[in-house]
C-alpha cells in the first residue's frame, strides 16, 4: 500500500508523488495505471482547475483523500466528471473519494450527464460537496448512459447544491433501466438543496434507492418529487417543497430545516431546527 501526493500546479521533472515533490493532475491517469488495492491518493489543499473532463478510475481500489475536508476544489470550468472507465466496460473495483468540493460543471453534447458513472463495483463519496452553478440540463445530473455499466454509488455526509434552470431535472437516472435497472444511489447523512428549474425528480430509473438521515430541499417552484425508483427505501428524513407527507412509520417530517444561509450556499442548521436529533445512528 503506497500514499502518493498530488498537488495543483505543475509537477519537476523529477516529481516522485512524496508530499515535498507531488504529482500534477495531468498525472493522475498514470499512476492509477500503476496502483496496487489499497493505495492512498492524497491532494494537497488548493483549486483544480480542469481544461478538460476529468476522470478518476478507481485504479486496483483507490482511497481518493483531500488534504483536509472542503480544502481541495475541483472546479470543471465547464467540463465534466467521469467516475469509473469511460470505455464502456466499467469500472470493476470499489473506490472512495473523501472531503472534496466538485463545482462549476454544466452539460455538453459528448456527455449525458454532469457526473457520468461507468462502473460495475461502487464509489464511495465521504463529505464532499457537489455543486453546479450554472447551467440547465433535461437529463440528468448524475447517471449512467449504457446499460452494460452500472451506477453503485453512495453519498455520505454529503451536500449537493443543484442549481438548474431547465425543465424536468432529473438528479439521479440511470437512461437505460427501468423495473431492473442495474443501477442503485445510497444518499445516507446528506443534504441535497434544489434550486430553480421546475419539475424536479431525485432519483429516475435507479433500480435500487436509499434515502437515510437525509434532507431534500426544493428551494425553488416548489415541484420538486422523489420520483418513482422501482425499489425505494427511505427513513429518518426531512422533505420540505417536495410534495411529501409526513410518515411517522418512516420518521419522516416535512419541516423546514432552517439552513443558517441556503441563499449563500451554507446548508448547516440553525439550533432550533427540527432536523436535529431526528436521525438515527443505527
Amino acid at each position: 500500500m503506497a500514499t502518493v501526493y498530488f498537488f495543483n500546479g505543475t509537477q519537476s521533472g523529477t516529481a516522485d508523488g512524496s508530499y515535498a515533490d507531488p504529482y500534477d493532475l495531468s498525472s493522475l491517469a498514470t499512476q492509477e495505471s500503476a496502483s496496487s488495492s489499497g493505495d492512498i491518493f492524497i491532494f494537497k489543499d488548493g483549486t483544480y482547475s480542469l481544461s478538460a473532463d476529468q476522470t478518476f478510475s478507481g485504479g486496483a481500489g483507490i482511497s481518493y483523500q483531500a488534504e483536509s475536508d472542503r480544502g481541495v476544489i475541483f472546479d470543471a470550468n465547464s467540463n465534466h466528471f467521469v467516475f469509473g472507465v469511460s470505455d464502456g466496460t466499467g469500472a470493476t473495483v470499489d473506490f472512495s473519494l473523501s472531503g472534496f468540493d466538485f463545482i462549476d460543471f454544466i452539460n455538453g453534447s459528448s456527455h449525458a450527464f454532469f457526473i457520468q458513472m461507468d462502473l460495475t463495483n461502487t464509489v464511495t463519496f465521504n463529505r464532499c460537496r457537489i455543486e453546479n452553478q450554472t447551467g440547465t440540463n433535461s437529463t440528468g445530473l448524475i447517471g449512467k448512459d449504457a446499460s452494460a455499466e452500472h451506477m453503485n454509488v453512495v453519498f455520505n455526509e454529503t451536500v449537493f447544491i443543484i442549481k438548474l434552470t431547465g425543465t424536468t431535472t432529473k438528479i439521479f437516472r440511470d437512461r437505460n433501466g427501468g423495473s431492473t435497472a442495474n443501477a442503485s444511489v445510497s444518499l445516507i447523512n446528506s443534504t441535497v438543496y434544489f434550486e430553480g428549474g421546475t419539475n424536479g425528480i431525485i432519483a429516475e430509473r435507479t433500480g435500487t434507492t436509499v434515502i437515510k438521515n437525509t434532507i431534500l430541499y426544493d428551494g425553488g417552484s416548489g415541484s420538486t418529487t422523489l420520483g418513482s425508483p422501482p425499489s425505494l427505501t427511505e427513513s429518518h428524513n426531512c422533505y420540505f417543497n417536495i410534495g411529501e407527507s409526513a410518515d411517522s412509520a418512516n420518521n419522516i417530517i416535512v419541516d423546514d430545516p432552517q439552513f443558517v444561509d441556503s441563499a449563500n450556499g451554507d446548508l448547516r442548521l440553525r439550533p432550533t431546527s427540527p432536523c436535529i436529533g431526528a436521525g438515527t445512528a443505527s
